[in-house]
Parts: C-alpha cells; sequence; structure tokens
C-alpha cells in the first residue's frame, strides 16, 4: 500500500497548482477583455450612454471579483482536504502495525503478564475487541495463531480503501467545479 496512498495527495497538489493557473490566466483575460470592451464602448458612445457602459463594467469587474474569491475559498478547502486525507492514512498504518505487533506477539508466545504485552493489549483493545472470539484461534503451546486478529487487519483494510473512495470522489469534485 505504498504509492497508491500517495496518489490523492498528488492530485490535489497538481489540482491546486493547476487551478492557481488558471485562475491567474482567467484573471488576466477577464481584465483584458474588460478593458477592451470598455475602450470600445466609450469611443462609440454618446454621453448620455456612458453612465450605462460604466455600469456594465463595474460588474463585469465585481463579477470576477467573485470568481476569483470562489476559486481561493476552493483551494483551501482542497488543502484542509488534503490535511485530514493523510491524518486518516497515518491512523490506519498506526492501526495496521499495532494489530501485526500483536499477531506477531500472540505467535511466538509473549507472556501476557509481561508490562510491554500488557501495554499492547491497552492499546489494542479499542481496535480488536469486535473482532475477539469471532473465529478459532489454534494454539500450540504458549503461541496462538490469532485468525481472528487477521480479519481484523482485512476488515480495517476495506474500511481503509472504502475511505480513500470517498476521498477521490470528493477531490475530483472540488476540481471539476473550479
Amino acid at each position: 500500500m505504498g504509492s497508491p496512498t500517495e496518489t490523492v495527495p498528488d492530485e490535489v497538489a497538481r489540482d491546486h497548482d493547476r487551478q492557481l493557473s488558471v485562475r491567474d490566466d482567467v484573471h488576466e483575460k477577464v481584465d483584458q477583455k474588460v478593458g477592451a470592451a470598455i475602450n470600445r464602448e466609450t469611443n462609440r458612445t454618446r454621453p448620455e450612454e456612458q453612465a450605462q457602459v460604466e455600469s456594465v463594467a463595474q460588474e463585469l469587474k465585481a463579477k470576477s471579483v467573485s470568481e476569483l474569491r470562489r476559486s481561493d475559498r476552493e483551494l483551501e478547502s482542497g488543502r484542509s482536504l488534503k490535511r485530514i486525507y493523510q491524518f486518516v492514512n497515518y491512523a490506519f498504518y498506526v492501526v495496521y502495525g499495532l494489530i501485526g505487533l500483536m499477531i506477531g506477539l500472540e505467535l511466538v508466545g509473549a507472556r501476557n503478564a509481561s508490562g510491554f504485552m500488557k501495554f499492547m493489549q491497552a492499546l489494542t483493545t479499542p481496535i480488536l475487541a469486535p473482532f475477539r472470539h469471532v473465529m478459532p484461534d489454534p494454539a500450540l503451546g504458549s503461541s496462538r495463531v490469532m485468525f481472528s486478529y487477521a480479519l481484523a487487519l482485512v476488515v480495517y483494510g476495506l474500511i481503509h480503501l472504502a475511505l480513500k473512495g470517498v476521498f477521490r470522489i470528493l477531490v475530483h469534485r472540488d476540481s471539476a467545479s473550479v
């Protein structure tokens, strides 16, 4: 799960750069068009039409500024979404690591009375409690094969994939609206 997790933040960064470039291009084109339209209209208009031409120019300028502000808000939203995505990924990787460590400790027969094992059980109880005793966990001496914990890894992996899909949808929705 190394490189696929990096695609959404990279897509967000590329979309952010593209949106900034598009915003700047649009702003420059709008300024040029408004300026050219004003010059053309003022050269051909009579004095009584001048007020109407200036009113239209002000409306166009206000629309341009409004669109730029909206674009800036959407870009800021994309940055926030990227941070949330990174936090969610990190949280899931911590969960995977803790579950994997518990599987390993049970496999090598770590003593439940040891301080480290008590610490690990305290950390993993909230995330593993729903999966305890779901499946038989065969033991050979003090070693146990924790199939129920392996099931927890699979379930958390599927939840993680589903959340990644949600983030992809949100990123594409934000970039499509610009």
